[in-house]
């Protein structure tokens, strides 16, 4: 099979690093060889430069002109239904499991500590 996840205006990308990581945008422009400049109305990411390193390609893509406003973008966003298709992926299901792991863990680790404060309070109260 092909390589199909091409870098063109209209594919939409996952932000794993940087300010606003775990986010999806949508390519609106190709700066250069390592840059993109990308916009995300829906998910909260403005209309800026992401290298390409800080991004992974989705295989989700819709029709969009050449450096489309943002207002035309967050419209062909809708209608595509892109949000919905990326909640119901299996790529968005394995990083909300993560993310319940790492809440489960730093639960655990709050009990923890609140355990060892509340014996050292018990100590204090002995004394």
């Amino acid at each position: 099979m092909p390589f199909q996840r091409f870098v063109e205006p209209g594919r939409v990308a996952y932000i794993a690093e940087g300010i606003h990581s775990g986010k999806l945008c949508t390519i609106v422009d190709v700066i250069d060889q390592t840059r993109a400049l990308v916009d995300g109305p829906e998910s909260g990411v403005p209309r800026t430069a992401v290298r390409f390193k800080q991004m992974h390609l989705t295989k989700f893509k819709f029709p969009l002109t050449y450096t489309s406003p943002t207002r035309i973008v967050r419209k062909s966003w809708k209608d595509a239904q892109i949000s919905e298709k990326w909640a119901e992926s299996s790529w968005a299901h394995k990083i909300d499991a993560r993310k319940r792991v790492r809440i489960d863990c730093l639960s655990f680790s709050i009990v923890l500590i609140e355990i060892q404060l509340a014996a050292a309070r018990a100590s204090l109260e002995i004394s």
